[in-house]
């Protein structure tokens, strides 16, 4: 058994799955201000536009000005 049995998890990832994902609808929060509807909902501002909610996890991000909601 190789190393890297241990490391390969069962979700395995491959260019159809990339493009699946790529082509999945974004939902755009309608705000003029994505900072300050952010801020409303609680949400801390990460990196590259991302933003978290309390648990850590990321729901959001910026993109061109717009606030796309994540799953």
């Amino acid at each position: 058994m190789s190393r890297w049995d241990h490391w390969s998890n069962s979700h395995k990832l491959g260019f159809s799955s990339f493009l699946a994902e790529a082509t999945k609808p974004q939902t755009i929060i309608p705000t003029q201000d994505p900072a300050a509807y952010a801020a409303q909902q609680g949400w801390t501002p990460a990196p590259f536009g991302y933003y978290k909610d309390g648990s850590g996890k990321v729901v959001a991000r910026s993109i061109e000005g717009q606030l796309v909601a994540y799953d």
